[in-house]
């Protein structure tokens, strides 16, 4: 027999030496976990590699569930089922309350960090608050071409400080977040009249060239074995992907009610919302924003290594064709029920999509999947530039520990012209001015790679690149590239994928981040961004940043 190198098995005698001195698992993190932190990356990674028996493509999760899958984890580990690479036994004892509180090893003084993920938490029986402070802090230079008369050099900056408090009463769990903002982005793209930039909701341009906004999100909720209850302001990912079809985290926070139920291989999840559309210009500048509601519904079935999802939606505002509706619709208040069924009953005046997933573990360690979405659909053209085709088609792989420490993700994703768009803006899929789907948006095809290696848990290094090409609507002529822009202005009823003014994007982010303490990380990055616009030209910037995060994830321009 071949002699195993110490080294390799440091970091499972460390794993395992930890779980049998741990004594009674200290606080979890409370409220929900943030799509991108740490923990939540934990255990999308862990799910990839088959580590822990199912999915979580319903992001963000609470942190009640989190710490069921950690236990689940944690058992396997303990059971030699799985192995785990450093960093991910560092993060698991960490999120267990195994693990000294700092990233060198000593215990923090003067009691911060008692439960070794937030600097302030209190717990007892059937109970548990914790407090952290919120930062983001970036600033670099940044050379550019010529935007909105600023010349090709100058200064970006992030500035967000804030408070997050969180916790559990029984089975009630809370967290609610306030930030105040201050950005001056490398190329601007903000909408005057409405008040709003990608991403954000209502953002103050200030100085002509940096963004002011308040932020506040907010969630209370109830869980039991099988069933999860929460409403609150906050994003949505649904999907195995970075950048899926059917419910993105791109958009600005919305108010919504969800429901979550899960027994053995089934999951099954809910969602009420209300959005809005910024018609700021039409009010002026105090006035209630018009509303519009959406419903959304997913199930799940894993059997062995294969999962499937099918998933629904319809998007619908107060005024229909006919003027007879008054608020959220009764009929999509029904959990259990197709909502296209509804929708036809109704006068066919709503948004209605439906779609399906899937994904497959061929190996340990490797994921493939993919969703097609489909927002019209007539057979006899269905192998035609029509303008109906309106589908969206995503494919993606993940593989994770390809060396230990090292994930890869790649996906691919194409649009048909018209996609999320609705006989109005208000029933179009759309929040602000952003899709709520793949944030690509319609008359596209994307393609994007992420890779991310941590040999630590202190330790981050990560690359994002998305190349997107699309058809742009030229002026005054529309080709669905914009949802928000009614169908019924279409220019014709044949849509080539592409059509219109051609456009090439690109989006490189790279960075390199130390965790001095938990979720306090110190981080190099720098950010390409270009658009090459058949007709206007081509903007492109390249900026250096250094950043101190606490608290927050990294800030990508898209994902």
């Amino acid at each position: 027999m071949l002699p195993i190198p110490l080294a390799r098995l440091r970091p499972a005698l460390a794993l395992v030496l930890a779980l049998l001195a741990a004594g009674p698992v200290r606080a979890q993190r409370e409220g929900l976990l943030d799509v991108g932190s740490p923990l939540s990356d934990l255990l999308e990674r862990q799910a990839a590699a088959g580590h822990l028996g199912t999915s979580v493509g319903l992001l963000p999760i609470s942190a009640a569930e989190g710490a069921v899958l950690l236990d689940t984890l944690a058992a396997r580990a303990l059971r030699g089922e799985v192995a785990l690479s450093r960093a991910d036994a560092e993060l698991l004892a960490r999120y267990q309350g195994r693990s000294p509180a700092t990233a060198f090893g000593r215990r923090a003084p003067l009691g911060l960090y008692a439960d070794g993920v937030s600097p302030v938490s209190y717990q007892g029986d059937g109970y548990a608050f914790e407090a952290s402070p919120l930062l983001y802090l970036a600033a670099g230079p940044t050379r550019r071409t010529a935007v909105a008369g600023r010349d090709g050099s100058g200064l970006v900056y992030q500035n967000s400080r804030g408070l997050r408090v969180a916790g559990h009463l029984g089975r009630l769990f809370f967290e609610s977040r306030a930030l105040e903002n201050q950005r001056r982005p490398a190329l601007l793209d903000y909408s005057v009249p409405r008040r709003t930039t990608p991403r954000l909701g209502f953002v103050k341009l200030s100085g002509g060239d940096t963004y002011d906004y308040f932020s506040a999100e907010g969630v209370v909720g109830y869980r039991d074995r099988f069933v999860e209850a929460r409403f609150g302001r906050t994003r949505n990912r649904w999907g195995p992907g970075q950048g899926t079809l059917f419910l993105s985290d791109y958009a600005a926070p919305y108010d919504h009610l969800q429901l979550r139920a899960s027994a053995g291989p089934v999951r099954y999840a809910s969602t009420f919302a209300r959005f809005t559309t910024p018609d700021r210009s039409a009010i002026g500048g105090d006035g209630v924003l018009p509303s519009k509601y959406g419903a959304f519904h997913q199930l799940t079935l894993t059997v062995g290594r294969v999962e499937l999802e099918a998933f629904e939606a319809v998007v619908f505002h107060d005024d229909t064709l006919n003027g007879n509706r008054s608020g959220f619709e009764i009929g999509y208040l029904n959990p259990v029920i197709f909502y296209r069924s509804v929708e036809s009953e109704l006068g066919s005046g709503d948004n209605a999509l439906i779609g399906l997933g899937g994904a497959v573990r061929p190996v340990d360690g490797v994921q493939a999947y993919g969703q097609v979405l489909i927002d019209e659909f007539v057979a006899r053209t269905f192998f035609e530039d029509a303008w109906t085709n309106k589908w969206g088609l995503l494919a993606g792989v993940h593989a994770v520990d390809l060396v230990p420490g090292l994930e890869a993700r790649a996906e691919y994703a194409r649009l048909r012209p018209y996609l999320y768009g609705h006989r109005t803006e208000a029933s179009a899929y759309v929040h602000y001015n952003d899709v709520l789907g793949h944030p690509a948006g319609p008359n596209a095809s994307d393609a994007a790679v992420f890779l991310r290696y941590r040999p630590s848990a202190a330790v981050t290094a990560a690359l994002n690149v998305a190349r997107t090409r699309r058809g742009r609507d030229p002026d005054s002529v529309y080709v669905g590239a914009d949802p928000r822009v009614p169908y019924t202005n279409r220019v014709s009823d044949v849509a080539p994928t592409l059509d219109g003014v051609a456009q090439t994007e690109w989006l490189v982010e790279a960075r390199l981040g130390y965790e001095v303490l938990p979720r306090l990380v110190v981080e190099g990055a720098a950010v390409y961004q270009s658009l090459d616009d058949a007709e206007r030209g081509r903007d492109r910037a390249l900026t250096g940043l250094l950043q101190l995060r606490w608290g927050l994830p990294f800030r990508s321009e898209r994902f």
